[in-house]
């Protein structure tokens, strides 16, 4: 289901900016109406397959059949797409829940499975889901600024690419969890780990497609210059195959 959702979010992009890219298309290339009607056959399937994992899964979250699919239906109403928002909803409020009774062990440094790719896609899904800031999203945020502070970055526990493998997938998504639940009285220590973290980006070369998709994602959340942005965006760029795939792992 994780590479499906990819796809879909990708193609719902892809439909957003139709407009402009579709005078240049190929001729055997599928039309924006044909996009549109299979993203729309695709988004109850995929409303119906995140509750059926939530369901079987009550006491985990995962950032594949939980994050993606709130990333993809958010992402899919943003361009008109009808979307179910119970459904939505449905899972924002498991992942609320998740982190809420946990919210010991992150005010602890513990955290829990997953660790900081938990935290920070959780997070990023409650975010996307308009939740506001409240104690557990302060508990986890403290956690972030606790967690493997002797590295220049966060580090992932699994590795599933390619949404789960990358030291630049995980320190993208702690730090947009900083960024958007960080509190007040969080603020200079939040400051402090960005610079670092930042640092640490801009030194560090990419190697997979999960590598430069996420090192691009977390120059721009820490505010990296524009011309190191540009040339991580080219750079993935020159990824893309003539058929407008990728790999993982170019070759």
């Amino acid at each position: 289901m994780k590479r499906i959702t990819v796809i879909l979010v990708g193609a719902v992009m892809l439909v957003g900016q139709s407009g402009v890219a579709g005078g240049a298309a190929e001729d055997n290339a599928p039309s924006p109406a044909a996009i549109r009607a299979a993203v729309a056959k695709s988004l109850p399937l995929l409303e119906s397959s995140a509750r059926i994992s939530m369901e079987k899964r009550r006491q985990c979250f995962t950032c594949h059949n939980t994050a993606l699919p709130v990333f993809a239906l958010t992402t899919a109403r943003e361009y008109g797409f009808a979307v179910a928002e119970d459904a939505v909803e449905q899972q924002v409020q498991f992942t609320a829940g998740f982190l809420a009774k946990n919210r010991t062990n992150y005010l602890a440094g513990k955290g829990q499975g997953g660790q900081a790719l938990t935290a920070g896609y959780a997070l990023w899904t409650l975010e996307n889901g308009g939740r506001k800031p409240d104690d557990t999203t302060a508990a986890v945020a403290q956690y972030l600024l606790k967690w493997q502070t002797n590295l220049p970055h966060w580090k992932v526990q699994t590795v599933r690419p390619p949404t789960e493998e990358s030291l630049f997938t995980v320190s993208y998504v702690a730090l947009r969890g900083l960024k958007t639940f960080g509190t007040a009285g969080q603020h200079g220590r939040v400051t402090q780990r960005f610079a670092t973290v930042r640092e640490w980006a801009l030194k560090t070369p990419a190697h997979s497609t999960e590598d430069h998709v996420f090192r691009l994602r977390l120059l721009r959340v820490a505010d990296a210059p524009e011309a190191d942005t540009r040339d991580a965006s080219e750079k993935l760029r020159q990824l893309q195959r003539d058929d407008g795939g990728g790999r993982n792992w170019p070759t």
